[in-house]
């Protein structure tokens, strides 16, 4: 055991918390919908206030004439390559690919008895939807004016619904398998996956000129927010405070709590 507790020592500082020992079938309804409930106000109404923001500092001033050109540079610079990569990467998460897996990934996790993991993506891919289509219909950002590769999205342009869904797909993923499986390892490859398929997707959208590059941040903020809304709602979340308490008053006690860490050893 000692052994085991050095090298556990020797990690990077954790990014965020995930319970390993959620082995309850038993979902508490009222606790995931009030959850869900308040996530998406708080959420939304940060979204709002950021879009506030920006639409009187950003969107029509320096930052968003800077924007505007960088856009319109990468839509005159663009391939036939770069054209295919970009429409594989939009459709990373585009409504049928984002609905399958998640779908796919929900019921094989609730037929298998691991019920808080399975309400993990469902919740925070709600959250993260209604949440876009509030916040985006309120601020209302026009698309870049460019000619967009491809259909363009009725919705307006403020935040990326695309990079948001990405994220709660991808990293929400790798938060439910750190959940079930305590090896580091897997989980810090499956983080860098899940990282370069969000930049990916982004990198898409803005190549496609259907989103600013702010567009794409603020997208990266609301999947961070709906997935950890999902996490939340579905018991998956500790924070490192309790877990030290916890073993400031049992030392010998083998933790129930293990970290998603992301970066080498020191």
């Amino acid at each position: 055991m000692s052994h085991e507790m050095g090298r556990r020592g020797r990690v990077s500082t954790p990014v965020t918390w995930v319970r390993r020992d959620v082995s309850s079938p038993e979902i508490d309804r009222r606790h995931v919908a009030k959850t869900a409930i308040a996530g998406y106000l708080l959420l939304t109404l940060a979204l709002l206030l950021v879009g506030w923001i920006a639409h009187h500092l950003v969107f029509h001033d320096a930052i968003g004439d800077a924007e505007l050109d960088f856009t319109r540079w990468v839509s005159e610079h663009r391939n036939g390559f770069l054209d295919s990569m970009a429409r594989t990467g939009s459709s990373l998460s585009d409504s049928f690919t984002v609905i399958g897996v998640a779908f796919g990934a929900t019921v094989m996790l609730w037929a298998t008895g691991h019920r808080p993991q399975a309400v993990v993506l469902p919740v925070a891919l709600v959250v993260e939807l209604t949440v876009f289509l509030t916040v985006s219909t309120l601020v209302g950002r026009d698309r870049p004016a460019v000619d967009p590769l491809g259909a363009v999205p009725s919705t307006s342009s403020f935040p990326s619904g695309h990079v948001a869904a990405a994220l709660v797909l991808y990293v929400g993923l790798v938060v439910i398998a750190a959940s079930l499986n305590p090896r580091h390892r897997v989980n810090r490859v499956g983080a860098v996956f899940a990282a370069l398929a969000v930049l990916y997707v982004a990198s898409s959208r803005v190549y496609e000129g259907v989103h600013h590059p702010t567009d794409v941040l603020v997208g990266v903020a609301l999947g961070i927010g709906a997935l950890f809304i999902g996490c939340k709602a579905a018991g998956l979340t500790t924070s490192p405070t309790r877990e030290r308490d916890t073993r400031a008053a049992d030392p010998m006690r083998v933790p129930q709590y293990e970290s998603l860490r992301i970066g080498t050893s020191q």
